[in-house]
């Protein structure tokens, strides 16, 4: 009898430590779980002129003003650099900055420019927009809008190309740096 009971007692300590054991791992189960859903959903973000989306990260790197005193055209450009985070979908440079900005003067949105040929200077940050990005890669890009006025502009950062607005940046014109189209193509 006293052989039964004490098979009994050491089989229930056995079981009470299992599922003891047995909790204890579905709580790091559910830790794990959290930890791998917060690394899994990108967390979309725009701080220090660096916007993180699910399939990229585009990094503002200068915001001036471009005159061109024989057409009397002022415009605004941004240079900016997509890392692509993504080897199923297709990132481009174009595509990331579409997604991930838009461009108010005035609370409407601000043309972008089609014709960039005559900005040779710029080829650099201005070739290759519509080439896929490798995940890992990094490469150059450069938008210009045409300004309606002299009133400030505001960079929105959004998610997709018609999400949520995640942030806004006001960029008074008086305060850009200009740079004069005549002055670069003498260089």
């Amino acid at each position: 009898m006293k052989r039964i009971l004490a098979t009994i007692l050491i089989l229930c300590l056995f079981g009470v430590s299992c599922d003891k054991s047995k909790a204890q791992k579905d709580e790091v189960k559910s830790e794990n779980k959290l930890v791998h859903k917060m690394l899994n959903n990108n967390i979309v973000q725009f701080k220090n002129n660096k916007l993180v989306l699910d399939k990229q990260i585009i990094k503002i790197k200068r915001i001036f003003i471009l005159r061109d005193p024989r057409n009397n055209v002022t415009d605004l450009a941004i240079q900016y650099k997509v890392k692509s985070k993504s080897d199923k979908y297709s990132v481009t440079v174009k595509n990331s900055w579409e997604k991930g900005f838009r461009v108010l003067q005035n609370d409407k949105p601000l043309g972008m420019r089609k014709n960039t040929k005559h900005l040779y200077h710029y080829r650099k940050w201005l070739t290759k927009n519509d080439e896929k990005i490798e995940k890992g890669e990094t490469r150059k890009g450069m938008v210009i809008y045409h300004l309606n006025n002299a009133q400030k502009v505001v960079l929105q950062a959004k998610r997709g190309y018609e999400g949520k607005i995640l942030a806004e940046q006001d960029y008074p014109i008086s305060e850009l740096k200009t740079v004069d189209l005549n002055q670069l193509s003498n260089r």
